[in-house]
């Protein structure tokens, strides 16, 4: 990395810290609401796969954010210090939020790949969703925790703030770049070849028509935006540190420009998550609603297979199970309710019961005893 003196760097150190301190309140207030909309509103949507990953994502952001803010002490003492507890705290800060972004954006293009792939169930269960997001934090969390420990002085002056010394190049390598790299060629593979699909789609089927082909076009653009916004921010500091690991000088300005962009992406990402949240929260009610309505039909479905097991001695019946509007005709199936210990008489809010053995209207049939 090129030597950098406190007074060239002083004004993008001053540009960095006031966009990480606008970052860390974006991200913390963003966190703030999705949570609290999540599990004090039970806001279903919140629950979907995409804003899970999302919201780790920001959260990744926030934790970068958090190290920007040590630039504030920077300016304070006059100088970015090396070996220091600060140092040391931002050092660690930075690494961990960069490579949780790397993972959460190659994340995040294979679970929208999903809805591609497989549109009428796009979603894991949700058991290993929860040990891969782990599974995430924990490698992030030991790549930036280990090293230290066994490499002295491994957190240094990077330039502007203290990130991987110098003299580390490799374990930039591995640490880093390959990460970052790797998350840019997911999504130059995945997302190109979503759009290539979108396109054939659409002159294969009449788009207004197909709701589907809809979703999932929103599904992608919206998701795009994200490991978008993480190439433009890091792409530029990625290469100028590359270039000076190479031995090239890079441009003074280059590298502060290309640093104050990287300190700006946590406040990016949540313009595009303001930006978007719309489409994206109309996107998974579509989603929820499709997906009740195959729940309701295999329940139906089973039901009437239940049932019809049961033979019949009544003219008609009419049974409304626990999901409205599902009415489910017996005469078809043919049910002798009455010798049947599966359905039960629910008494509604105005009282009434059965009265007439021969023409029954039963308000709810418990499905769980059915199926």
């Amino acid at each position: 990395m090129v030597a950098i003196t406190m007074s060239e760097a002083h004004s993008t150190i001053t540009m960095i810290a006031i966009f990480g301190l606008c970052n860390c309140l974006s991200t913390a207030s963003l966190l703030a609401f999705v949570l609290y909309h999540r599990y004090y509103k039970k806001w279903s949507v919140l629950h979907s796969q995409n804003i899970t990953l999302i919201t780790n994502l920001i959260f990744s952001d926030f934790l970068q954010s958090l190290g920007f803010l040590i630039e504030f002490h920077w300016l304070r003492i006059g100088q970015v210090q090396t070996d220091s507890a600060a140092c040391s705290t931002q050092g660690h800060l930075i690494q961990m939020g960069d490579l949780a972004t790397s993972m959460f954006v190659i994340l995040i293009a294979a679970n929208t790949a999903l809805h591609f792939i497989r549109p009428s169930n796009p979603n894991v269960p949700q058991v290993a969703l929860r040990w891969v997001i782990s599974l995430v934090w924990l490698s992030a969390l030991l790549m930036a925790v280990v090293p230290p420990a066994f490499k002295p002085g491994f957190y240094g002056n990077a330039g502007v703030w203290c990130w991987i010394a110098v003299q580390y190049s490799w374990e930039k390598l591995y640490l880093h770049y390959i990460f970052l790299l790797l998350a840019m060629a997911v999504s130059l593979i995945i997302y190109p070849s979503l759009g290539i699909y979108l396109i054939i789609q659409s002159r294969k089927t009449d788009r207004s028509r197909n709701s589907s082909s809809t979703r999932l076009s929103t599904v992608a653009k919206t998701m795009f935006l994200y490991p978008m916004s993480y190439a433009l921010g890091t792409m530029p500091l990625a290469i100028t540190r590359i270039r000076s690991m190479a031995g090239q000088v890079p441009n003074h300005g280059m590298l502060m420009g290309a640093c104050i962009v990287f300190s700006m992406l946590g406040g990016i990402n949540c313009l595009i998550y303001i930006g978007t949240r719309k489409h994206i929260l109309a996107s998974q009610q579509e989603e929820i609603a499709r997906q009740q309505e195959v729940e309701l039909q295999r329940h139906a479905s089973a039901l009437q297979k239940k049932l019809a097991l049961l033979g019949s001695n009544y003219d008609e019946f009419k049974a409304e199970a626990y999901y409205p509007g599902l009415v489910i005709d017996l005469e078809e199936t043919g049910a002798d309710i009455k010798q049947s210990g599966f359905v039960r008489e629910q008494r509604g809010s105005q009282g009434s019961s059965v009265k007439d053995e021969t023409r029954v209207a039963v308000k709810a049939i418990m499905i769980d005893d059915l199926v």
